[in-house]
């Protein structure tokens, strides 16, 4: 997340939610957001919208306090990846002719993206409602026990032997938890920074084109304004 991409988020996607939100709830358009104190959420924000307050995290304390970090996620990878092994199985099981490794090579980012939408769609109040413990105990009537995660990690398993190849056979829930946990290491802002200025494709893809064209300047920038004008032009 950069800020910029962040700051179009606030304004083009969650003022406009939040307030569809309240008002079917027939509540007025008053927001208390919560937010992480990264490199990518400016504190700007603070005075960008009257009707919404904004509350940094302390620095240095997301795996403490930080909903998403207390089981969420943990779910939603949980989850994805039975989701993406599933399609996997389900794949093979209806066209025999194929090959596990032409469908993973075709596996595309749309089909990752749809997963990641099913994945987040069965994640249940409960588990939303008891990632807020920590902060705020007072406010969680019941939580999902997070022992759910461990069922989910054995119907991963079971399906990766279903598939039968080379790297599923053998794989057992150790590889599977290791996965869910590893959120590997934050972007610093200099990584930020660079990544938001970059073009998309990388050296080698331009490099592969023997004949002389020019570099493709698609930034993250241009792809988020793509990205709004196609919601603009669905809604």
């Amino acid at each position: 997340m950069t800020v910029i991409l962040f700051t179009e988020l606030f304004n083009q996607c969650f003022i406009s939610e939040a307030k569809k939100y309240l008002e079917s709830k027939g509540m007025a358009f008053k927001v208390l957001l919560v937010i992480d104190n990264a490199p990518g959420h400016p504190q700007s924000l603070c005075f960008a919208n009257e009707n919404v307050e904004e509350k940094f995290l302390p620095a240095n304390s997301t795996s403490l306090l930080q909903p998403l970090d207390q089981g969420v996620i943990k779910c939603i990878k949980a989850t994805y990846t039975r989701l993406v092994f599933g399609k996997l199985r389900d794949t093979l099981q209806a066209n025999p002719d194929c090959d596990l490794t032409g469908l993973w090579m075709r596996f595309s980012i749309a089909d990752a993206i749809a997963l990641i939408a099913e994945a987040v769609h069965e994640i249940k109040p409960r588990t939303v409602s008891g990632c807020w413990k920590r902060l705020w105990r007072d406010a969680v009537s019941e939580c999902e026990d997070l022992g759910a995660i461990d069922e989910e990690i054995m119907d991963i398993v079971n399906i990766a032997k279903q598939l039968g190849a080379e790297g599923f056979s053998d794989m057992i829930e150790d590889d599977i938890r290791e996965h869910i946990e590893d959120c590997g290491e934050p972007f610093t802002s200099e990584e930020f920074e660079e990544l938001v200025q970059s073009p998309t494709g990388s050296d080698d893809d331009i490099m592969e084109d023997t004949e002389a064209q020019t570099p493709s300047d698609w930034t993250l920038q241009k792809l988020a304004s793509i990205f709004w004008q196609a919601q603009v032009l669905k809604e």
